[in-house]
């Protein structure tokens, strides 16, 4: 739960500007359905006896500064196409 908050929740406080935008919101169900589907694989199939420790904000900070990444190349793409 931690991991997910950290990493959605960061992408909706950076991107507030576009939460008007539809391809924003397609954008961020997207990543919050691949990452569910993620950490069923991680948690469930590969390493089901793991613990989730005080570790997954640490990943969840390097998954959330990828989809920072990613939202500003879609920001770029929709500037270029009001212009």
């Amino acid at each position: 739960m931690m991991w997910t908050f950290v990493a959605l929740f960061g992408l909706l406080v950076v991107g507030k500007n576009m939460c008007g935008a539809w391809l924003f919101w397609v954008f961020w169900v997207r990543c919050l359905s691949l990452h569910v589907v993620a950490m069923w694989i991680i948690f469930d199939q590969l390493l089901p006896r793991l613990i989730p420790g005080t570790y997954v904000v640490r990943l969840a900070f390097v998954e959330s500064l990828l989809l920072f990444v990613m939202l500003s190349k879609l920001e770029r793409k929709v500037a270029l196409r009001l212009t």
